[in-house]
């Protein structure tokens, strides 16, 4: 709703337009100082309202005055408003011009459009243009890059900006954007791109592998440091980030001496939690360096306090699992975690009374698993960074089913999404033409015409009509339905409607002949079984040679076990840094306030029935 505030702005901006009188601005010392003060006091509408007023007082500078009034109301979060204005403004020269597209931008970018962002910001400073507006360009840049998730590019723009910030405070604020960047890229591609780009640009990057490698080697990292400041004196990175990774490498280094791991090995849960162990034995095997004492328990709901207790008693100062969810709530519930505890799985139960401080010590419990619901809320964020935004959802009818429609529908709406309907289909059941039908409206679109006939009482031909209004449809179904629903969406001419699933769509082996008819299916996975180093990686040729974990239904859980040791060392670091990220098996990992690890996946989509990475 447009504020009277704004109403008055729009009205005054008119005026100044038709504004005959001039007046002299440089018989005013600093006609900006008032409004500049508001800014700094963070009085941005009223910042608006002083812009505003000295665009009339002010004729030949109007057009400058209203692109600060709309820089002003964005600051404000009024970008409706700052829309309308830059829209209204007639740049008169390169240099407003040049501002006004840096504002569009901003406002492009608080609406998560990365692409109409960068179009914006593709014109290039003239020779001429004012630092403040150049500094203004690469800063937007790096935005958008950073949005679009291409980190080197957002890190060859801050680092340009590096050599022009001449404000302390803003230097160091860049160089620490630059170093979160750089720590968001994946090992391999940074030692890809370590021969190519600028010096400066090489430099960082020398430093990150360093810190990705040898965070928790403190000798080793101490003299890879000091050799690195050597070969690269005066670089922007020291002292402040050279300092910090020794910081970090001395307080977050955990290296527990023995480690329990607390399973359900036999029953329900009995084949899950083999594969969980083995692919964490096959980590710990695999580990040279740092080898400690593995005990493994059987433990379930019933029986998890007294097993807890038993493991710590005889020696444990690091406990992974509990595995199923009522042993995690049960073990919550007990308040008795009194060493480090790695959960194989999210409690049911909030744990917000436990959020720690990322300048304090390690959270007691942490949280991580393979959630279902994590993925159904990266599938909202992906339909909304494609452009979709009315979508249609079906899942099955059980608790699972509903638990993904839940997230899915808490984020898409949160987004800005519609959904248009939402079905539920019985998964033991045969019949996925109904659902299918009830979901594109087929179905009544056929009652329409029945209802016709009758009314007529003609024998009438009618074709049934397909929706126009979606434009995604979320799918949660495992392999077995999956490969009857797509087919039906198809027999119904929905083949213009994408289908986004979660990775239960994919069995996790490829089959081309039974997963042909899901082609053009996107789905969110994890790296173990999409990405080709991870596929191809040793300790995965040791688990498929040992357990033949390439034809198993629990590679995911295999990849879990993996996850579960090699992360152990990183956790200090994913909990004092809220931008840390360790690249697992399980996808890209980091915590949360209550101690919880979540999950950045992958997208893949189905081409001639097998899986190929999107991006």
């Amino acid at each position: 709703m447009r504020t009277a505030l704004y109403c008055i702005i729009i009205a005054l901006l008119c005026q100044a337009c038709n504004q005959t009188t001039k007046k002299d601005v440089a018989s005013v010392a600093d006609p900006e100082a008032q409004a500049q003060q508001l800014i700094v006091t963070g009085n941005y509408l009223g910042a608006a309202a002083e812009y505003t007023r000295l665009a009339g007082l002010y004729p030949e500078q109007a057009v400058f005055y209203q692109l600060r009034t709309a820089d002003s109301l964005i600051r404000a979060g009024e970008t409706e408003q700052a829309y309308d204005i830059l829209n209204f403004v007639k740049a008169i020269n390169f240099d407003d011009a040049f501002y006004q597209n840096i504002l569009l931008a901003h406002i492009a970018l608080e609406n998560k459009q990365a692409e109409d962002a960068l179009s914006l910001l593709s014109i290039t400073p003239e020779a001429a243009t004012s630092v403040e507006l150049v500094i203004a360009w690469h800063k937007a840049k790096a935005e958008a890059y950073e949005l679009a998730i291409n980190f080197i590019a957002a890190v060859d723009e801050r680092t340009q900006l590096d050599n022009i910030l001449l404000d302390p405070s803003q230097r160091l604020t860049n160089i620490k954007h630059i170093w979160e960047d750089l720590n968001r890229i994946k090992l391999p591609l940074l030692r890809e791109l370590r021969s190519t780009g600028s010096d400066a640009r090489t430099a960082w990057i020398e430093l990150t592998i360093i810190n990705q490698t040898m965070l928790f080697k403190p000798g080793m990292l101490e003299q890879s440091i000091n050799s690195w400041i050597e070969q690269y004196p005066g670089h922007s990175a020291s002292p402040v980030i050279t300092r910090n990774i020794l910081e970090l490498s001395n307080s977050a280094v955990l290296q527990p001496k023995h480690i329990a791991i607390l399973l359900p090995l036999s029953g329900q849960y009995e084949k899950a939690s083999h594969a969980i162990r083995n692919g964490f034995l096959a980590a710990w095997y695999s580990d040279t360096e740092n080898r400690p004492k593995v005990s493994v328990y059987d433990a379930t709901a019933l029986n998890i306090e007294s097993v807890y207790h038993q493991a710590v008693s005889n020696g444990a100062d690091f406990i992974v699992g509990p595995l199923e969810k009522q042993a995690v709530d049960n073990l919550i519930s007990s308040d008795n975690t009194n060493v480090t505890t790695l959960a194989l799985n999210h409690a049911e139960q909030s744990t917000r009374e436990n959020e720690f401080s990322r300048s304090q010590k390690l959270p007691q419990l942490i949280q991580f698993g393979l959630s279902p619901e994590d993925e159904a809320r990266q599938i909202a964020e992906r339909g909304i960074f494609d452009g979709h935004n009315k979508a249609l959802v079906i899942t099955p009818n059980n608790e699972w089913g509903l638990r993904l429609a839940d997230a899915f529908n808490e984020t898409w709406s949160a987004l800005g999404g519609r959904v248009l309907e939402f079905v539920s289909y019985d998964h033991r059941s045969k019949d996925y033409s109904t659902p299918v039908k009830k979901l594109l409206n087929i179905d009544s679109s056929q009652l329409r015409g029945n209802k016709l006939r009758q009314k007529l009482n003609r024998n009438l031909k009618t074709e049934p009509r397909l929706r126009e209004d979606a434009d995604m449809i979320f799918m949660a179904a495992v392999p077995l339905s999956a490969r009857q629903i797509v087919p039906q969406f198809r027999f119904y001419q929905a083949t213009g409607i994408p289908v986004y699933a979660s990775s239960h769509a994919f069995s996790g082996v490829e089959n081309p002949q039974a997963d042909s008819d899901m082609n053009g299916i996107r789905f969110t996975d994890i790296p173990a079984l999409l990405e080709t180093e991870h596929l191809s990686s040793p300790i995965q040729t040791t688990i498929n040679n040992n357990w033949s974990a390439d034809t198993s239904n629990y590679r995911r859980l295999y990849a879990l076990g993996i996850d579960a040791y090699r992360m152990i060392p990183y956790i200090g670091k994913l909990s004092l840094q809220d931008t840390a990220v360790y690249h697992g098996e399980t996808g890209d990992l980091y915590m949360n306030k209550d101690g919880r690890i979540q999950r950045k996946l992958l997208w893949a989509r189905f081409v001639n029935g097998a899986p190929a990475l999107l991006d």
